[in-house]
């Protein structure tokens, strides 16, 4: 399996939570984040079937995508003050903290 390049900004957005010695992994649009193994994960409900799992490996198609989603959220909000920046802005606007 190909391993796919995770930029340092979407590293640090999407590394797991330390809480009482527990590590929670982050989520995206209904996936959990998984950095450690690249993989995106949903438990779906279903009435007619239960639950069943969906992984989505980084490096497939539809990972790929959800890659750059993540990667274009992170890109244009600031992590330090939440405010939005165009997508070229080297640093925001308004804390003047450097973006990329």
């Amino acid at each position: 399996m190909e391993e796919v390049y995770i930029c340092e900004l979407c590293q640090l957005a999407y590394e797991p939570e330390e809480m009482n010695g527990v590590r929670k992994l982050k989520e995206f649009k209904g996936y959990t984040v998984d950095l450690r193994v690249q993989q995106f994960r949903k438990i779906i409900y279903g009435k007619t079937f239960g639950e069943r799992l969906e992984f989505i490996q980084f490096n497939s198609p539809k990972g790929k995508t959800l890659l750059a989603q993540m990667h274009w959220k992170v890109a244009v909000e600031c992590d330090n003050c939440n405010a939005e920046n165009p997508r070229d802005a080297t640093e925001c606007k308004d804390c003047r903290r450097r973006l990329n």
